[in-house]
């Protein structure tokens, strides 16, 4: 119905959208569900992206998208399975969002729930901070590539996390600035490399596959 001409939705979008979020919050629904109405979500900024702007419907998906990012594994109702949990699925969505929606309008909105995960004692939020500026570099590469310092230092604490899963996500984010933010991250390479080169005596083998990763695709960009 969304990528139809018909305009079924016309008129209804906020109410169909308020109810897709509610749907996608609530952890006593099956993930499988819970995963569908975030795809209602990605439909509606591909073929919809000026109803998403026009009736400001950003800042509540991005207020659900984000705090999914941060939602503990343990949360979810089917352990069992071996399907990704929640809060890969919503780094997947708002990867999504950034692609099909304004950079600036994005990043700017995004990076007040980053502000405030990184206050927050549990791992899953500090995790959720970096990977959210991880997954937006892509989408929002030329805003991001202007403003490289406004997102660096985030990263930076977070390859100094007690935590390896935020060590690891710290080196995936630097992968994907290495990417998708040349040139402008290469100026940068001096206050990145000594910490990826650190992370590869990480005890934790993910973690310094992770950095690997990462000095690889950083220093491709050099030459």
């Amino acid at each position: 119905a969304v990528e139809g001409p018909s305009g079924v939705l016309k008129g209804i979008v906020p109410d169909v959208l308020r109810f897709a979020l509610f749907v996608a919050t609530n952890v006593n629904f099956d993930l499988s569900l819970r995963k569908q109405a975030l795809n209602f979500v990605i439909w509606l900024s591909q073929y919809k992206p000026k109803t998403v702007k026009k009736q400001n419907l950003l800042s509540p998906i991005l207020e659900v998208v984000c705090h999914l990012i941060a939602e503990p594994v343990a949360q979810r109702g089917e352990e069992e399975d071996d399907a990704p949990p929640m809060y890969k699925t919503a780094s997947q969505t708002l990867d999504q969002l950034a692609e099909d929606l304004n950079g600036e309008l994005i990043v700017s909105e995004a990076m007040r729930h980053v502000a405030q995960f990184v206050q927050l004692d549990s791992f899953e939020h500090r995790r959720a901070a970096v990977l959210i500026i991880a997954v937006m570099a892509e989408g929002c590469s030329d805003y991001m590539g202007d403003n490289i310092p406004q997102f660096l230092p985030y990263i930076q604490q977070a390859f100094r996390d007690t935590n390896p899963e935020v060590r690891a996500v710290a080196c995936f984010a630097i992968g994907q600035f290495a990417e998708h933010l040349q040139p402008d991250i290469i100026q940068y390479h001096a206050d990145v490399i000594p910490l990826l080169s650190q992370l590869l005596q990480d005890p934790l083998e993910d973690v310094k596959e992770r950095s690997c990763y990462a000095l690889e695709e950083f220093c491709s960009e050099l030459g």
